[in-house]
């Protein structure tokens, strides 16, 4: 009788042998998914969170699930003006954060919160397009990639009855919301009042304010047609926030991934501009319906409103520098 022969399967000779018995794809016999913690500032049913959310399903489907991202919605890792550093220093390898919380580091940043300085939806993109060279090179200064940025619906003002002209508001008292808008308030006549969102009901209803500077979707989760009769869809602004990855990190993926990431992205561009710009749709209809009268502004009403917003336009561009006049003069 022949001795029984002994054969010894190595592990690797296994792993080569499974692809060739259908058990597994040779793109993922040897690969170990990477997964990313996606650090977002905004609760869940929030455009930019909802944007992040689509992102994160297009990078694990277009990589196979090579790249997934879990998106941690709420400013559950980091509050919003801690995510770009956290990119940075590692503690998170993405992120998405409101440009405007690094106004005071770089004016750059806050270019997207300079009120009237481009004013409406296609001043907004047009000011992108001019500022995102000038952004790219701040973020990767910082070991960042800018993947993409999205804006949110633009600034407008809840007044308690429409005037007839921007003009009329002078002798107002409006909440302005931040620095550079009670400087347009300043501008028009009026006087900036510093309210608390949650206090603005309460300030229309006493007569305490007559106006208040606010986004248009920001004016149908305050329900303002219980205290206010009209909305000037101005669009002074439409503040951005910008998704980021550590650049070492996107280094270290292989390139077809890499490639299948930026790809994602420029769609999530897209469709997060048409998604806010029918949110803002959405917002006007709401109002209307329920009783609002919404007012688009009239030419001279925005030359008003520029020429009220010139210290600010300024100031921003004097800290910009070079890059600020840059800007200005693409959008002359």
């Amino acid at each position: 009788m022949a001795p029984m022969t002994t054969q010894l399967v190595s592990r690797r000779g296994l792993l080569g042998a499974l692809p060739l018995l259908g058990l597994v794809r040779p793109a993922e016999a040897l690969v170990t998914p990477e997964r990313w913690d996606f650090a977002a500032p905004y609760a869940l049913r929030n455009l930019h969170t909802d944007a992040a959310q689509r992102f994160a399903a297009a990078v694990a489907r277009e990589t196979g699930g090579r790249l997934e991202l879990a998106v941690q919605a709420g400013a559950e890792l980091f509050k919003a003006p801690e995510i770009k550093n956290a990119v940075t220093s590692g503690q998170v390898l993405i992120g998405d954060f409101p440009l405007q919380a690094h106004a005071e580091e770089d004016a750059v940043f806050g270019t997207d919160s300079v009120p009237f300085l481009a004013p409406g939806w296609a001043g907004a993109r047009r000011l992108y397009d001019l500022q995102k060279p000038f952004l790219e090179k701040r973020l990767a200064a910082s070991g960042l990639r800018l993947l993409y940025s999205l804006p949110s619906p633009g600034i407008g003002l809840v007044v308690a009855q429409p005037p007839a002209t921007l003009s009329d508001v002078a002798g107002w008292s409006i909440r302005a919301g931040s620095r550079a808008l009670a400087q347009t308030v300043r501008g028009l006549g009026a006087e900036p009042v510093t309210l608390l969102i949650a206090e603005v009901a309460d300030a229309f209803r006493s007569g305490r304010i007559r106006g208040a500077f606010t986004a248009i979707t920001t004016a149908v989760e305050q329900r303002s047609w219980q205290f206010a009769g009209g909305f000037l869809d101005l669009g002074a602004h439409h503040p951005r926030n910008a998704t980021v990855v550590q650049e070492r990190a996107f280094r270290r993926l292989p390139a077809d991934v890499q490639a299948a990431v930026l790809e994602a992205a420029k769609r999530a561009e897209s469709a997060g501009w048409a998604a806010a710009a029918a949110s803002s749709l959405a917002a006007r209809e709401r109002l209307t319906a329920n009783g609002v009268r919404v007012i688009d502004p009239a030419d001279a009403d925005l030359r008003v409103a520029t020429s009220a917003s010139a210290p600010a336009i300024e100031a921003w561009q004097r800290r910009a520098g070079a890059d600020g006049d840059a800007i200005r003069r693409g959008l002359a």
